[in-house]
């Protein structure tokens, strides 16, 4: 049974490549960096770009991107999954879809670089088979994941 998920959270400007941002239908089950999957929204630094990736084993895959001027420090990134539907969100605006069903279920997960920050995070979850858990970790970004820290939802 898929479980749809919407992950949101503010996002703060970091500096160089840092990034940050939202996962949905997050599987952490390998220890080290490269461990995990799911779908995940991603803003990089003084930029406005955001990019929705399938990541698979800790290799990522854009599956869909967008430019515009509200993808900026500050704003509320998302990450909904409906069924296949996959969608990046911005101020609770979609601004680009994918359809996949490469993972069907998981967790929500947030996190940030070393000089990122994020606030207001919201994890919203109709899966009926057991509540999900939300993965709040630091440095997604490969080659550094530290371990993540799993609190109830």
């Amino acid at each position: 049974v898929a479980n749809n998920q919407r992950v949101s959270a503010n996002v703060y400007s970091g500096s160089g490549n840092d990034v940050a941002g939202v996962m949905s239908r997050y599987t952490h089950f390998a220890a080290g960096n490269l461990g995990y999957t799911g779908y995940k929204v991603t803003l990089r630094s003084s930029v406005t770009f955001a990019y929705l990736y399938r990541v698979d084993n800790g290799t990522q895959t854009q599956i869909a991107n967008y430019v515009g001027a509200d993808a900026i420090a500050g704003a509320k990134f998302g990450s909904e999954a409906d069924g296949t539907t996959i969608r990046l969100l911005i101020n609770d605006v979609v601004r680009a879809t994918a359809t996949d069903a490469t993972y069907a279920s998981g967790n929500a997960a947030f996190y940030v670089g070393n000089t990122r920050a994020i606030d207001n995070v919201l994890a919203e979850d109709d899966a009926t088979v057991a509540p999900t858990t939300i993965e709040i970790f630091k440095d997604a970004q490969i080659p550094l994941i530290a371990k993540p820290q799993t609190i109830g939802y």
